[in-house]
């Protein structure tokens, strides 16, 4: 939030050198995308996501126009929802089964099928699927990036393809497959646990309903 309040006083500067800059972060977010789909601890996951998402913001703050400028506010707020939410559920998971690992944690779907759904709806929120606040702010993030100049569109591209498959990746991972044999038993979960996570949920996809509470900050 910092270095975009600072960037909108000061576009000049940030202007100076923009394309080293765009070039670093977004290619940086890619990176960590591809880091992501070799991550099997659940919180190193969600954690790598959120630098890639952040690459992205950057990435909007030195576009140095207002798209940019209102698509990283966005974005901070949305992904600040999203991110949390999706440490909350792997806390669940982890006082649930006892383990961050996803070769362990699998085939959750079919001991908490309510919390499987709750999984669904943090990891489409994730990868920008409608009607999340996080869909309106990449669109404005690349509608900002690309009126900088139109060579980020394969950076973009990337970005936007390797957020949906890590995002499907933590959920098939974790919901779906055989159950581990390495556990005997499951701790129940707590109705604070479902009500914290819709929490984070319910306004990350209610603020799609009126956006210029947020563009007119």
């Amino acid at each position: 939030y910092g270095l975009l309040r600072v960037g909108q006083k000061m576009g000049v500067f940030f202007s100076l050198g923009s394309t080293v800059y765009l070039s670093m972060v977004l290619w940086g977010g890619v990176i960590t995308g591809f880091i992501c789909l070799r991550q099997v601890d659940l919180k190193g996951l969600i954690a790598y996501s959120s630098v890639g998402h952040m690459g992205l913001f950057v990435g909007g703050v030195f576009s140095n126009n207002i798209w940019g400028w209102q698509g990283g506010l966005m974005m901070l707020l949305g992904h600040g929802l999203c991110s949390s939410a999706m440490f909350a559920l792997a806390n669940v998971n982890y006082e649930s089964v006892g383990s961050r690992s996803m070769l362990l944690t699998k085939g959750l779907l079919t001991v908490f099928p309510f919390l499987s759904f709750i999984w669904f709806l943090v990891c489409s929120s994730n990868m920008a699927a409608p009607p999340s606040l996080n869909l309106a702010s990449e669109i404005m993030l690349i509608v900002g990036v690309l009126g900088k100049s139109w060579i980020w569109g394969v950076s973009l591209g990337f970005l936007g393809f390797l957020g949906g498959a890590y995002s499907l990746y933590m959920y098939v991972g974790t919901q779906h497959g055989s159950l581990s044999t390495f556990y005997s038993s499951f701790l129940p979960i707590k109705v604070r646990s479902f009500f914290m996570v819709l929490c984070h949920w319910l306004p990350l996809n209610l603020f799609f309903l009126n956006l210029g509470i947020l563009t007119s900050c």
